[in-house]
C-alpha cells in the first residue's frame, strides 16, 4: 500500500509540476496566484515527513499508519494545487478571447472568420460547459479523480487550440478594420463634397436668379 501511495504522490507532482510551468509560461500574471505554491509547499511538508520515518529521525511517530497517513495528505495537497492551476488556466483562456476579439466589429469577424459564430464560438461555449461540470464535481477524496484530471486536462489543450487558431486570424482582422476605416474616411469625404458642391450650387443659382 505504501509503495503505491509514494508511486501516485510522485506522478502527481510530476503532472502538477507540468501544468505549473505550463501556467508560468501561459500566463505572466500566474506568478502572482499563491495558492498552488501553498499546496505543494504542504504536499512535500507530509513527504519530508514520510522521509524523517525513513531516516530515522522523526520524534514524532514511527508507525505505518503515520505513514500512510501522510502520504494521503500529500495527495490531497497535490490535487488541489493542480486543480488551483487548471482552475486559473481555464479561465485567463476564455478571458483571452474575449480581449482579443472585443475591439473587432462583427462585420470583419464574419468576413475573415465566417465559421466564428457557426462553429468556433459554439465549441468554444461546449467545452465551458464541460470544464464547468468538471470543476462542480471534482472531489480530491474520490477515486476517479485522477481520471477527471486528464479529462479536464484534455478539454485545455483542445480550448488552447481553438484559441490558438483565432488568434492566426488576427492580422486578417486588423486589415479588414483598417479597410473599413478607410472606406468610412472616404465615404464621409464625399458626404462632406457632395455637401459643399450643393451649397456652391444653390449660391450660383441664387446669383444668378437674383
Amino acid at each position: 500500500m505504501r509503495k503505491d501511495l509514494e508511486y501516485k504522490a510522485t506522478k502527481l507532482y510530476i503532472r502538477v509540476k507540468a501544468m505549473y510551468i505550463y501556467a508560468e509560461e501561459t500566463t505572466p500574471q500566474f506568478q502572482d496566484f499563491l495558492q498552488p505554491v501553498f499546496e505543494i509547499n504542504r504536499g512535500f511538508d507530509h513527504l519530508n515527513r514520510v522521509r524523517a520515518v525513513d531516516l530515522g529521525i522523526t520524534v514524532v511517530d514511527k508507525s505505518e499508519e503515520y505513514v500512510v497517513d501522510n502520504l494521503n495528505k500529500a495527495i490531497g495537497h497535490f490535487y488541489r494545487a493542480f486543480f488551483d492551476i487548471v482552475d486559473w488556466l481555464s479561465m485567463d483562456l476564455r478571458a483571452s478571447v474575449t480581449e482579443e476579439f472585443e475591439n473587432f466589429s462583427y462585420t470583419c469577424i464574419g468576413k475573415v472568420m465566417p465559421e466564428y459564430y457557426k462553429e468556433i464560438r459554439p465549441e468554444i461555449e461546449e467545452v465551458s460547459k464541460k470544464i464547468a461540470e468538471i470543476r462542480a464535481t471534482k472531489d480530491v477524496g474520490n477515486p476517479g479523480t485522477i481520471a477527471l484530471m486528464e479529462k479536464y486536462s484534455d478539454l485545455l489543450e483542445e480550448l488552447r487550440a481553438k484559441i490558438v487558431k483565432l488568434v492566426k486570424k488576427k492580422p486578417g482582422l486588423i486589415d479588414c478594420e483598417e479597410r473599413l476605416r478607410k472606406g468610412q474616411r472616404n465615404s464621409r469625404m464625399w458626404q462632406i463634397l457632395i455637401a459643399l458642391v450643393c451649397v456652391a450650387v444653390g449660391a450660383a443659382l441664387t446669383a444668378i436668379l437674383s
